[in-house]
C-alpha cells in the first residue's frame, strides 16, 4: 500500500494538535483547518455579548469555557504527548493553565505553520482519478482552499453541540429564559433570580455553586442520565445556603417546572440545561453517509468510534465519551496514523459496518461514573492492543478513583484541598 502523502485535520484544539504530532512524527504531510483565529479549541474562551436562549440558534458558540473554570480532574490526567503538565501548576488547573499548556505543545513541535486559521469546515467531496482508479478528497472550507487530500481527520470536539432534552413536556413553552451551560460565562446575570439547573455532573455542580453567589435561590435537578458527580446533599447547602437538590424535571408550564414526584418549582426566572454534549450531527454528516445505516442521535456509526467503515481514510477523534479527552486522544491519533500508513489492518467493510451499527449507547456518556471508568479501560486496552505501541495509563485511572473520593470529602473546595 503506498504511503498516504497529505492529510487534512479539522480543528486546532488538543485533538487536532495531537493528531498533527503523530502525523508529523510519521513523516506525513498535513494541513490543519481551524475555524477560529487561535489554537486551543474549547479551552480558548469565546466572549459573548449576551447569553442566548437555548431555543434560539446556538451554532455560533464554539466553547463552553468560562473565566472561573477549573478542571475536575488532576493535572496528571491532562498531560500531552512528550509534554507533562508543569509541576508548578495547581493540582486542578484552571482553563488558562490548560490553554498555555496546549500552546506550548504546538510551539514545541512547531505545528503553527501547518494551521490555516479562520477556515470554517463545511464538508468533504470525493474526487476520483479516472486514469489511476485512485481517489482524493476535497476539503470544503470557507474561505475556499485549492488542496486535495488523501484523508481527513475530524477533530471538532464533542463539547460544542449541546444536548437539549426531548423528554420534558412543553419545554419550548417555558415562559422564563432557557439556557444551556454552553453559554454560561459568569454569575452576575443571575442576581436576585430564581434559577434552576438540570444536571448533576461537573457543569451542574460547578455552575450552581457559582450562580448561588448572585441568585436568590438555586434548584439543582438530577435528570436520569446525569452522573452522581458529588454525593447528593440534603436541605439547603452552598456558601449562602440557598441551593437545594431535586429530582428530574418532566414538564413545564408558565414559569414553573414539574418534577417527577409531582411537586413543582415555581416562578423560575432562568432554567439552565447542564445536560452535556453530543458529537455534532452536522460535522459527522459532512462525511459520506454509511450504506445501510441511518444516523441516530446517540450512535456515531464509526468503527471503534474512529474510522468511517467504507472510507477508513476518513476518521474522527473524540466521538466517544468514556475516557477523559487528554488521555483518549493519543490512543486514537496513533491508531489513525498507523491506519493511514497501512500498519494497522482493519476488518472488512461489512464487518466494520456491523460493529458500528451496534456501538453501545454507553460510550456516548449516558451512564454513571463507575461504568464510564470501566468502559474507558476496555476501550483504551483495545486500542493499545491494536496499535502495539501504547502503555496503558494505569496511574490516570487510579487518579480517577482517588479524585472521586476527594470530591465527596470536600464538595465545595476539593480543588484547593491537599491532594497527595
Amino acid at each position: 500500500m503506498p504511503q498516504i502523502k497529505n492529510i487534512a485535520i479539522i480543528g486546532a484544539g488538543s485533538a487536532g494538535l495531537i493528531a498533527a504530532y503523530e502525523l508529523k512524527n510519521a513523516g506525513l504531510k498535513f494541513t490543519i483547518f481551524e475555524q477560529r483565529d487561535c489554537v486551543g479549541g474549547i479551552w480558548a474562551i469565546q466572549p459573548l455579548s449576551k447569553i442566548p436562549d437555548a431555543r434560539d440558534n446556538l451554532n455560533g458558540i464554539f466553547s463552553p469555557t468560562y473565566p472561573s473554570l477549573r478542571c475536575n480532574l488532576p493535572k496528571c490526567c491532562m498531560d500531552l504527548p512528550g509534554l507533562p503538565f508543569p509541576k508548578k501548576a495547581r493540582e486542578f488547573p484552571d482553563h488558562t493553565e490548560v490553554l498555555t499548556h496546549i500552546k506550548q505543545f504546538a510551539q514545541q513541535h512547531k505545528l503553527q505553520p501547518y494551521i490555516s486559521f479562520n477556515h470554517q469546515f463545511q464538508g468533504v467531496e470525493l474526487i476520483r482519478n479516472p486514469v489511476h482508479s485512485g481517489k482524493k478528497w476535497r476539503c470544503i472550507t470557507q474561505p475556499e482552499n485549492n488542496l486535495l487530500f488523501d484523508g481527513v481527520i475530524l477533530c471538532t470536539s464533542r463539547f460544542g453541540c449541546p444536548v437539549i432534552p426531548g423528554s420534558i413536556k412543553n419545554l419550548d413553552q417555558f415562559m422564563g429564559k432557557l439556557e444551556h451551560s454552553l453559554s454560561y460565562r459568569e454569575p452576575s446575570p443571575y442576581k436576585n433570580k430564581r434559577v434552576a439547573l438540570l444536571g448533576t455532573g461537573p457543569s451542574g455542580e460547578d455552575l450552581s455553586r457559582e450562580i448561588s453567589q448572585s441568585a436568590n435561590r438555586v434548584f439543582v435537578c438530577a435528570h436520569h442520565g446525569s452522573r452522581t458527580f458529588l454525593l447528593p446533599e440534603k436541605g439547603f447547602y452552598g456558601a449562602r445556603k440557598n441551593i437545594s437538590r431535586h429530582g428530574n424535571v418532566v414538564a413545564c408550564y408558565d414559569k414553573n417546572l414539574i418534577l417527577e414526584n409531582g411537586h413543582s418549582l415555581e416562578n423560575i426566572d432562568i432554567f439552565i440545561l447542564c445536560t452535556g454534549y453530543k458529537p455534532s450531527n452536522k460535522m459527522i454528516s459532512a462525511f459520506p453517509k454509511i450504506s445501510s445505516l441511518s444516523y441516530k442521535e446517540n450512535n456515531n456509526n464509526f468503527y471503534l468510534s474512529i474510522f468511517h467503515p467504507e472510507y477508513p481514510e476518513l476518521s474522527a477523534m473524540g466521538l466517544q465519551a468514556a475516557v477523559a479527552p487528554f488521555i483518549l486522544y493519543p490512543y486514537q491519533a496513533k491508531a489513525i496514523q498507523q491506519q493511514l500508513q497501512g500498519v494497522l489492518k482493519l476488518p472488512t467493510t461489512t464487518q466494520m459496518i456491523f460493529a458500528a451499527k451496534y456501538t453501545h449507547l454507553s460510550l456516548m456518556g449516558r451512564n454513571n461514573f463507575s461504568e464510564r471508568i470501566q468502559l474507558g479501560k476496555q476501550y483504551l486496552h483495545q486500542l493499545s492492543v491494536l496499535t502495539r505501541s501504547q502503555t496503558f495509563p494505569t496511574q490516570s485511572f487510579k487518579a480517577f478513583d482517588k479524585t472521586k473520593l476527594h470530591r465527596h470529602s470536600y464538595p465545595e473546595t476539593y480543588r484547593d484541598q491537599p491532594f497527595g
